[in-house]
């Protein structure tokens, strides 16, 4: 960003953390295949609710590059189609990233009805030592990667046409804030294409893989979650465009209470399925979208004359804030580093990872590792890390296009 504002980095953080420990205490715990699902205990519901923490990162994301897309704009340091092309690149390299994650690195898959895993490279070569090719139907899972492309693309047109059309006041606003919480329904849908989708997919038909998996495959379709990317670029547009606090609170926290309210209530009311693609799911995805609208207007920077000021809890925060410019290289490396460890345990203490006790305490370490990895070597992954191979792509690929436009 232009100007950092560190409330928005340090949410960044602490969800990068929360994602680091949640993976390692789920994705490490042996007794998958022994929960009920139909009736599982708390603690695998509360773990349920905290799992999808990637609305937040869909959120900041669509927000920072929103913001920065229009001040490079508005300065005249990149016109109008420089700053699309730039969008358009990085959504093509998260977009390459989907399968860097979900073939070599990412977590097990794991079918609750047949009680078979799918390993990625790292996760066979660690546990068994071993590698018997990859799960290309791994491929067509979706990830945080596809949301995030999805969302970046959305911003690019939301950026394009609010330029054009100038687009100002309260009732763009509270227009763009209804149209996401509308959109947000939409998970209706997938919840009854989902079924004969996944069968197509499964059945090896690559045609409906490849037309689903962004759309409706878990764990972050576009059908709901390219809403959490519309509040996002909204938000992005008003930092710009230095709205005062109280219009944001005004529009944003009536429908994101709303959401949360639905969500909750639909929540505790319906059957805790956990893993089902069903209305659970859905009131779950409501749930995350209130909540996390709600931390965004917290931490939205307030106006004062010509500046815009961050609540002073996050404003002199220093703690940790290296990390905030390593979270690609966090999330892309925190599963791998994750089964290392449980191997070491193995060794040390075979069968600790059959109490869920045990793996609350393995979450919490590895966070305590990430954090004493990045206070040891957070320079070197900052210059070496998936930071810069996107810097690096970018480059490449602005040299190529400009070639291509130059013949």
């Amino acid at each position: 960003m232009p100007y950092r504002y560190k409330s928005f980095d340090m949410l960044k953080v602490i969800f990068i953390l929360g994602v680091v420990f949640i993976h390692s205490a789920i994705y490490s715990y042996s007794g998958m295949d022994k929960i009920d699902f139909n009736d599982p205990p708390l603690i695998v519901v509360i773990l349920g609710l905290m799992a999808s923490w990637g609305g937040m990162f869909i959120m900041i994301s669509a927000l920072v590059n929103t913001y920065t897309a229009l001040h490079l704009v508005e300065k005249g340091k990149l016109q109008m189609n420089r700053v699309l092309k730039h969008l358009a690149v990085y959504a093509l390299f998260l977009f390459l990233m989907h399968p860097v994650y979900t073939l070599l690195v990412g977590p097990t898959t794991f079918n609750f009805d047949t009680l078979a895993h799918k390993y990625t490279l790292v996760q066979e070569l660690v546990r068994f030592g071993t590698f018997s090719g990859f799960e290309m139907q791994k491929f067509f899972e979706g990830s945080i990667f596809l949301a995030l492309f999805s969302s970046l693309l959305f911003s690019g047109l939301l950026i394009q046409i609010f330029l054009k059309r100038k687009l100002k006041g309260g009732r763009f606003y509270l227009f763009m804030f209804i149209f996401a919480f509308l959109f947000l329904t939409t998970g209706i849908i997938r919840l009854y294409l989902y079924e004969p989708y996944a069968l197509l997919r499964d059945a090896q038909d690559w045609v409906m893989g490849i037309l689903g998996f962004i759309t409706l495959d878990k764990p972050y379709p576009l059908l709901p979650y390219l809403a959490f990317g519309m509040v996002g670029s909204t938000l992005g547009i008003a930092l710009h465009e230095k709205v005062e606090k109280r219009l944001i609170v005004t529009y944003l926290v009536p429908i994101a209470l709303l959401s949360l309210v639905l969500g909750i209530v639909g929540y505790v009311m319906l059957p805790q399925t956990v893993v089902g693609v069903d209305f659970t799911w859905l009131c779950k995805v409501f749930i995350e979208f209130g909540l996390f609208a709600l931390l965004l207007t917290w931490v939205f920077p307030y106006r004062q004359k010509n500046d815009m000021l961050e609540p002073s809890l996050f404003r002199n925060v220093k703690f940790l804030g290296s990390i905030n410019f390593i979270t690609l290289t966090i999330y892309i490396l925190q599963q791998p580093l994750s089964e290392i460890l449980a191997a070491i345990f193995n060794v040390m203490t075979p069968g600790w990872n059959n109490d869920m006790g045990n793996m609350i305490m393995f979450g919490l370490f590895n966070v305590i590792v990430w954090i004493v990895i990045v206070i040891i070597a957070g320079g070197f992954l900052r210059s070496a890390g998936f930071e810069r191979l996107w810097g690096v792509f970018a480059k490449i690929t602005n040299r190529y296009t400009s070639r291509a436009t130059a013949s």
